[in-house]
């Protein structure tokens, strides 16, 4: 599926900066002391692929899973509104109860600007882009930076 968008991604990380308390939930010592493998990525053991399954709209599959365990697919329905947020949170809503686990476009906002577009950046990899375009003239430095002291 190709799409005009942006995919936001939660990592849980510690920061060393901020909150880096003995209170905090988010400070070192607690996601250190906290810390939970969800996968074990130095060995993976050779495995036929699992068989490609084909659900219908609007129907589920029990796919078992090499350690026996059982994953639930469901397709989203014809029914669904993907241009409806509210529709798209119910949809997820309604898997995690019934313990699926939904595929198929959940979501999608049309008049939404890509972050490209929003920030107005280039299309040519930062890495490539001449230091004159890159590097601020020293009055444009001094009106952003007065900006951030509240001085403009």
């Amino acid at each position: 599926m190709s799409h005009k968008g942006f995919a936001f991604i939660d990592v849980i990380s510690p920061c060393v900066t901020f909150n880096n308390n003995e209170e905090s939930l988010q400070s070192y010592t607690y996601v250190k002391d906290n810390d939970v493998e969800l996968h074990a990525y130095d060995y993976i053991p050779h495995r036929l692929p699992i068989e490609e399954v084909d659900i219908p709209e609007g129907q589920f599959n029990d796919i078992t899973l090499f350690d026996g365990s059982v994953l639930r697919l469901e397709t989203l329905g014809s029914d669904h509104d993907p241009n409806d947020a509210m529709a798209a949170l119910t949809a997820l809503h309604t898997a995690e109860v019934e313990n699926k686990h939904v595929t198929g476009l959940l979501y999608f906002d049309p008049t939404q600007a890509t972050a490209v577009e929003e920030q107005n950046l280039v299309q040519t990899p930062l890495s490539e882009v001449d230091d004159e375009v890159m590097r601020p003239s020293a009055a444009s430095l001094e009106t952003l930076n007065a900006r951030f002291r509240g001085k403009a």
